[in-house]
């Protein structure tokens, strides 16, 4: 942006003179990098690494709190992964019910191994249109799943594992890392989701 005003005068005199011209370009500029091919593809992509990566974080997090016999935690932890799961179960489930149980069950799968953001961001990328008999585009179906995401893991695993900390009066490098992971998902999400 600064490169592109600094090549024109013209450009530079309106953006001293104006103070709402640098962020209506860097708006357009965003939104043109939002539609073009490229643009979605690295957002995606971006997207559903931070989301797996913050399962795994959850799911190691889960695992220490039940080592550690943090009974209360570990339920916590676990209710909020099993929660998200079975929301996306029951999108999955609406995408598909016309399409036959089979069809269900091998949409259902991704979600149950905790690889479906991959597969929506390789859906969303290669521009994987709606079959017949679905009730929305794989854009919508990812929306909703990352939403899911968001209010059912991310954010109530951070709330969990900030007061295990908090009360314990000391933290692990598994759970820094967990909540870091949940709080740049939760935050791209917020960020990406239109």
């Amino acid at each position: 942006m600064d490169e592109w005003i600094h090549q024109f005068p013209a450009l530079q005199e309106i953006d001293k003179g104006h103070d709402w011209f640098r962020p209506m370009l860097v708006a357009i500029g965003m939104k043109l990098v939002g539609e073009v091919g490229w643009g979605v593809k690295m957002r995606v992509s971006i997207g559903a690494s931070l989301s797996m990566f913050d399962l795994g974080t959850d799911i190691f997090v889960c695992y220490m709190f039940y080592v550690e016999q943090k009974t209360a935690y570990f339920h916590a932890v676990l209710g909020t992964i099993v929660l998200s799961v079975a929301l996306q179960l029951l999108v999955i489930l609406a995408q598909n019910i016309k399409l036959g149980w089979k069809r269900f069950s091998a949409e259902a799968l991704p979600v149950i191994v905790g690889v479906k953001p991959a597969v929506d961001a390789y859906r969303v990328a290669t521009g994987k249109k709606e079959e017949v008999g679905q009730m929305f585009d794989s854009m919508v179906e990812m929306t909703a799943t990352k939403l899911i995401e968001l209010f059912a893991e991310a954010v109530p695993g951070v709330f969990i594992q900030m007061y295990s900390i908090l009360a314990a009066g000391e933290a692990s490098t598994a759970a820094l890392t967990s909540i870091a992971a949940s709080t740049l998902s939760a935050g791209f999400i917020a960020a990406s989701v239109r």
